[in-house]
């Protein structure tokens, strides 16, 4: 009798332990699977967030580049004015030549005030119209336009002015894939880019 009387005061403290035993198991694997799932979300919004950093990283580059090669067309603009002042036209020939040599460069066109290209690195593309090859409304504008081609390269127009009047329009086409090459060589090393 005595031995029944041990056993039923020793089954509520053993099923007391066994159930906190368990309560702190089933704690153990809800931490678990939660800590699992929070590692996961946060993992998922890091990932947005890095894929959000990279594409305005991109924007910014890209945005740079253009401006980059709006700011440099307009010193050759200046030169080529001079030669057209002075009806050089061999001389711009030259220049043409030298800078289609230029990996990132695609093609250069100088477009008289009519409408006529002038002279051209693609040789085939001289004495055509311009509104043939490039976007007519580009001889109208007044200040450097920048903007894409059929191809998503990059075209930079640069009126050439004169005293009072449109002495022509130069046209440079930039390949865009190889402008990003370029400068993503150019970039410190840890920037995105380095070569």
């Amino acid at each position: 009798m005595n031995n029944t009387t041990t056993a039923s005061r020793r089954s509520p403290a053993r099923t007391f332990c066994l159930a906190a035993i368990g309560v702190l198991l089933l704690l153990a694997g809800a931490l678990y699977l939660w800590k699992l799932w929070t590692e996961r979300s946060a993992g998922k919004q890091l990932e947005a967030q890095r894929t959000e950093l990279a594409r305005q990283a991109a924007q910014a580059l890209n945005e740079q580049t253009v401006e980059l090669l709006r700011f440099s067309s307009i010193p050759l603009a200046w030169a080529i004015r001079s030669e057209l002042i002075n009806a050089n036209y061999d001389q711009i020939n030259r220049y043409f030549n030298e800078f289609i040599k230029e990996p990132y460069l695609r093609q250069m066109a100088l477009v008289r005030p009519d409408g006529t290209i002038v002279l051209a690195t693609n040789k085939k593309l001289e004495g055509q119209e311009m509104a043939a090859v490039f976007p007519a409304g580009l001889m109208q504008q007044d200040r450097v336009v920048v903007d894409r081609d059929e191809r998503g390269d990059i075209r930079v127009a640069v009126p050439i002015m004169g005293l009072n009047e449109k002495l022509g329009l130069l046209v440079v086409t930039y390949a865009q894939d190889s402008v990003q090459k370029k400068l993503a060589g150019l970039a410190p090393a840890g920037a995105g880019g380095g070569s």
